[in-house]
């Protein structure tokens, strides 16, 4: 049996020249670059800056700067207590049982409600054109669909330019591409429009039925508001009573005056979200 020739193999030198392409984007400086776009949080600045009480927008549903999730079955009255809401942040009204405060500016994104049916609540709730200068409402706009960059930024944009304080768009699965019972929807609506909108300190509220609204819930300190079944009628506004949290908790539940009826079945956020607020109106 003739045994097998060894042959030798010869190796190229190894290669000095310059990264490209994918791997020049893993290099110390082109990393450094990527870093460098990012700020961390300075400690002694939000220790100064926290403040020693939750600030409210309206206790105990809307914190400042936060998000919340209104949903209930169709019918029941989500956009009554959302412009009713709106309208008395924009006047400083009282609503809700919650005291009077300054004025602040609501942007409201409104995909439901045609202006007939808006001016009619309105006039039942006691306003006139010259109360709502800071309600900003946005009646069927053309506007991207908010589980996109091009979608948030259009919302961040009319947010900034406007000083608002608070969104509100009604309904969500109406400004959005995505499948509307597709978690991913809602995470990327999360993404691209309300942590924008949190950075700058604001806050948003967002309206839907139960099955639509649960994902919104997921993401970290964002609270889902849950209404009952039954219908509601202006001008009869709903008086909240509620024991002011201590220290900084949230509290977890707000019981307005009337009879409370039974919640909507609906899949719950997943472990680890904010669980439901049950809120009732007479």
């Amino acid at each position: 049996m003739t045994p097998t020739a060894l042959t030798r193999t010869t190796w190229p030198p190894c290669s000095r020249a310059a990264p490209t392409g994918r791997h020049r984007r893993t290099t110390p400086t082109a990393l450094a670059e990527i870093a460098a776009r990012f700020s961390a949080v300075n400690w002694q600045a939000a220790w100064d800056a926290a403040p020693g009480e939750i600030q409210w927008l309206i206790e105990p549903l809307i914190e400042a700067g936060q998000s919340v999730a209104l949903y209930a079955v169709p019918g029941t009255g989500k956009s009554l207590i959302a412009l009713e809401c709106a309208a008395a942040l924009a006047a400083g009204r009282p609503v809700l049982g919650n005291p009077a405060r300054d004025p602040v500016t609501v942007v409201y994104i409104d995909v439901e409600n045609r202006q007939p049916s808006l001016v009619e609540r309105l006039q039942a709730f006691g306003y006139q054109p010259a109360d709502l200068d800071r309600l900003i409402l946005y009646s069927f706009p053309s506007i991207a669909a908010l589980d996109t960059p091009a979608g948030g930024q259009q919302i961040l944009a009319l947010a900034v330019t406007a000083h608002a304080a608070i969104v509100i768009i009604d309904t969500t699965s109406r400004v959005v591409a995505g499948p509307e019972n597709d978690a991913d929807t809602y995470l990327a609506f999360y993404r691209h429009t309300v942590v924008p909108l949190r950075a700058r300190g604001c806050a948003a509220a967002g309206l839907d039925i139960p099955a639509l609204a649960a994902p919104m819930g997921s993401p970290p300190n964002h609270p889902s508001v849950r209404l009952p079944a039954g219908p509601m009628r202006p001008p009869a506004p709903a008086a909240a009573t509620s024991t002011p949290p201590a220290g900084r908790r949230r509290p977890a539940t707000a019981s307005p005056a009337g009879p409370a009826s039974p919640p909507p079945a609906a899949t719950g956020p997943r472990p680890g979200a904010c669980p439901p607020t049950d809120v009732s109106a007479g």
